[in-house]
């Protein structure tokens, strides 16, 4: 749930049973909807142990990487 208070939004909500009211900084109604939603992806992501999936390396980035740190 978003609300107002004087021009400021704000957002809260209820993560395992504990209320989350933060203020968004923010005038603009549609970017503090963004930051709730962002903030409970944060929450969820954290309670569930989700870790950001890392790109691999490419193997001429790999082949560079390993130029540099042995000597020929």
């Amino acid at each position: 749930m978003i609300f107002q208070r004087g021009q400021i939004w704000w957002y809260e909500f209820k993560f395992l049973g504990k209320r989350i009211r933060e203020s968004t900084h923010s005038k603009n109604e549609d970017i503090a909807r963004r930051a709730e939603r962002a903030k409970r992806r944060l929450l969820e992501k954290g309670a569930n142990n989700v870790k950001d999936a890392k790109r691999p390396i490419t193997f001429s980035s790999a082949a560079k990487q390993w130029m540099e740190t042995n000597p020929h």
